[in-house]
């Protein structure tokens, strides 16, 4: 017969492992968007969470700048980047932020990201507002002709 010091250290125990399961099996979109946008690169996916066609490593990245994602296509899809984006992620690394515009050629609006920053749906996002389907060009920080 258990003793109620042992149920307790059993309970515990269960609930602990319970809790560590549960940590592997649920990641958080941030934390799916880091493992599929390399170090050292800024990405952007199609649709909200990190995803393209429902697909994570379907995205597009950047490394230092893209003046036009005109002719640029989401990797594996037929979609293109130009003016499609509705989540982001800055994985550059460093304390590089990267700064995003509406138009080609660093036109228009811009908005920082910070590093190991980014917006899991920019259709809900407050901060940057009405940025959802409009982002033309991006640049790290020491590459941006304005900055």
């Amino acid at each position: 017969m258990m003793g109620t010091k042992t149920r307790r250290v059993i309970a515990q125990a269960a609930a602990a492992a319970l809790l560590v399961g549960g940590g592997v099996v649920l990641a958080s979109p941030a934390q799916a968007a880091s493992s599929h946008c390399s170090v050292g690169y800024f990405c952007i996916w199609r649709d909200k969470d990190f995803q393209t066609d429902g697909v994570g490593t379907s995205l597009k990245s950047i490394y230092y700048s893209l003046a036009n994602y005109a002719g640029s296509y989401y990797s594996g899809t037929s979609f293109s980047a130009n003016d499609s984006a509705s989540s982001f992620w800055n994985r550059s690394g460093t304390s590089q932020s990267v700064y995003i515009y509406k138009y080609a050629d660093a036109g228009g609006v811009s908005f920082k990201v910070p590093a190991g920053s980014g917006r899991n749906n920019l259709a809900t996002s407050l901060d940057p507002a009405l940025w959802n389907d409009t982002i033309s060009s991006a640049y790290f920080q020491a590459y941006d002709p304005h900055h």
